[in-house]
């Protein structure tokens, strides 16, 4: 019974030993692969230290230059690159890539600068007009001078006059509706000959006629009147004052009864073929609902004709032209400064930048991130803000990036490596989330290795006592099996 027990107690220990080497080879494999994992987490660590991104200069704040990331948002926005390009973005095709809202408002612009610009961020004009300037028809008369000079167009009607003439001409009072108008009015004189009408701000006019002085050189007699096509008009009433070289007019006294000088005085003919004197130079017709009556009493038949200035260039510089004096001209009259028209602002700085796409989207199409992507509009506004989505684009050669030369006048493609204006920078919140994630990573790693370097030792330490036991037992065994010889040899 002794040596069966003693058997079966080295089977279990054997067997306890087995086990514990199995155990003791399985946390050193354990190791190993900690070891593994530890080299993977220290390369991801250097990759992630060697990490860039696409950075632009956006200004300084002193001698600090300020950069910002590289997105669709902040490269296509109107002074947001310190250097001052403006840029755009096409897609592989040629497009230019714009925002829905932009898209939108070329859609109502229909081909008209001007209608787009009223619907961009609130409302823009490029007219930089102040009526209030005492060369503001001049400024106009020069807007279409250029733009009709483009086209090969006289700027002067059949009578030598500028068609802008503003003595008898008035802009039609719809804005933006797509064309200049001009309204020529016109009358019959007293002999039947048309009579061109001037209009202001208070209504249709007669031209007038300037009083002059006349000294005969045969007689040195002074006769004052106006001159009307070839014949002079004497008017009796007046006479004139060599010494102070001023007109008196016997209708006009003050309140003494005395003689008024006046520097200037106009006449208008009569019904009756008299003369009539002003002070103004204007003798407004007033309408009376069938035709309109002067100031003279003499009713009038007033014929007014609309012109059209259409748009009748072919290239961009004219359309710009055109543009700009329909603009200042809409502006001027519907006696608005450029400020405050329809509440529209004006900034040179922005129209300018939307002018440039608006060119762009005219003359190559455009799309949008919801027609390319084929995606809403809420993921389309995330992408446009996203620097990884706008970039990944770019390096895959789904979107190109142009910048505008004012050099050449147009839009030249460029590269985030190319582009001088861009930089790529240490990518320092991709570094910092690393050495987090890394630092965490070997923390774990390192409290795994205790936890095996404690089984091992463990379980080193059970390999021991029961090799010890074993070998104590193999000791019972062997005197068991040498005392039964013994026994049996005797």
């Amino acid at each position: 019974m002794g040596m069966s027990a003693s058997q079966a107690r080295f089977l279990c220990l054997t067997a306890r030993l087995s086990d514990n080497e199995v155990t003791q080879q399985n946390l050193a494999y354990s190791k190993q692969r900690l070891s593994d994992n530890s080299q993977m987490i220290n390369d991801q660590y250097l990759e992630a230290l060697n990490k860039t991104k696409y950075q632009v200069l956006t200004g300084y704040n002193g001698t600090q230059a300020n950069y910002a990331d590289v997105s669709y948002n902040q490269m296509t926005g109107c002074n947001t690159v310190a250097c001052g390009k403006q840029y755009i973005v096409k897609d592989n095709t040629g497009k230019i890539l714009v925002s829905n809202a932009i898209a939108q408002a070329f859609a109502y612009g229909n081909g008209d600068f001007n209608k787009f610009l009223t619907k961009i961020d609130g409302g823009y004009t490029q007219s930089d007009l102040n009526i209030n300037d005492v060369d503001t028809e001049e400024k106009i008369h020069d807007a279409w001078d250029k733009y009709l000079a483009s086209v090969g167009q006289s700027i002067d009607d059949i009578d030598g006059k500028h068609i802008l003439n503003f003595g008898y001409t008035a802009f039609d009072d719809t804005s933006y509706n797509g064309y200049a108008t001009y309204n020529t009015a016109y009358t019959t004189g007293l002999n039947g000959e048309e009579i061109q009408l001037n209009k202001d701000a208070d209504g249709y006019y007669k031209d007038n006629y300037l009083i002059t002085a006349k000294k005969d050189a045969m007689t040195g007699i002074i006769t004052c009147g106006f001159q009307v096509g070839d014949d002079f008009h004497e008017l009796e009433n007046v006479s004139y004052n060599t010494e102070s070289k001023k007109f008196t007019f016997t209708d006009f006294t003050d309140e003494d009864g005395e003689l008024t000088e006046y520097d200037a005085l106009y006449a208008d003919l009569t019904a009756n073929s008299d003369a009539k004197v002003f002070e103004s130079s204007k003798n407004h017709l007033e309408f009376n609902g069938t035709n309109y009556s002067s100031e003279t009493g003499f009713t009038h038949d007033v014929t007014v004709t609309s012109t059209p200035l259409n748009f009748e260039g072919s290239t961009t510089a004219q359309r710009e032209l055109y543009d700009y004096a329909l603009a200042i001209t809409e502006a001027y009259y519907n006696n608005q400064n450029a400020h405050s028209a329809d509440n529209l602002t004006y900034d040179p700085q922005i129209v300018n930048h939307y002018k440039n796409i608006f060119n762009e989207m005219r003359t190559k199409s455009y799309t949008t991130v919801e027609e390319k992507y084929n995606t809403t509009n809420e993921k389309a506004s995330t992408n446009l803000k996203d620097p990884q989505w706008f970039v990944k684009q770019l390096k895959a050669g789904n979107l190109v990036l142009s910048y505008y030369s004012t050099t050449e006048k147009k839009f030249i493609g460029t590269t985030l490596d190319d582009d001088e204006s861009i930089t790529e920078k240490e990518d320092k919140s991709e570094i910092a989330i690393a050495e987090q994630t890394y630092q965490k990573a070997m923390d774990n790693l390192e409290n795994q290795d205790k936890q095996i370097d404690l089984r091992l030792n463990r379980l080193e330490s059970e390999h021991n006592a029961i090799q010890t036991e074993i070998e104590a037992v193999q000791s019972v065994l062997k005197k068991n099996v040498e005392n039964s010889f013994k026994t049996f040899n005797g």
